[in-house]
């Protein structure tokens, strides 16, 4: 952005300057993330191999004013 507003800055200044401004993941995030997406991975019988493959449903139960469910 600051090169698009004609100002000549490095790039080691901006990445000095983007965990100032609390723009810059720190360098776990990512582990984080595949450890995250390992344990989603891992939750399947046989891993999803496309798109739509994957379903999740809910049930709720509610009670009738004549006492049924």
């Amino acid at each position: 952005m600051c090169r698009w507003d004609g100002h000549r800055v490095s790039q080691a200044t901006v990445l000095r300057l983007l965990p100032d401004e609390g723009l810059l993941l720190e360098a776990n995030y990512q582990r984080e993330r595949r450890q995250l997406a390992a344990r989603r991975k891992a939750a399947f019988a046989t891993e999803p191999i496309g798109p739509n493959q994957v379903w999740q449903l809910d049930f709720s139960d509610f009670a009738t004013t004549a006492g049924g469910i």
